[in-house]
């Protein structure tokens, strides 16, 4: 299965609006809306769990809805992001500093 890979868009900030952007996201950080890393890395690490544990599941629902062998989803969907988890469970305090 080929799939064809399109670049996001991205959009332009205006340089007078960051400062009011970065003032509205640490206003929201410092309203304790936003969630510790302590939980984030749990959260992550709940996904990767997930992932693993329910392999056949998620296998069979790939296959169901997009015709995907065992082995491409679990390659494609269900090792890289229970893989992606686990290093962003890894990374997350440093990448929040």
């Amino acid at each position: 299965m080929t799939t064809e890979s399109v670049a996001p868009h991205a959009v332009h900030t205006p340089t007078v609006d960051i400062p009011a952007t970065v003032r509205r996201l640490r206003e929201t950080f410092a309203s304790g809306r936003t969630r510790s890393i302590d939980w984030r890395k749990q959260q992550l690490r709940a996904l990767e769990h997930l992932m693993l544990e329910n392999e056949p599941a998620v296998a069979a629902a790939l296959e169901h809805d997009l015709g995907r062998k065992p082995f491409e989803a679990w390659l494609a969907d269900i090792a890289s992001t229970a893989g992606e988890a686990k290093d962003a469970a890894k990374n997350v305090r440093k990448w929040t500093r």
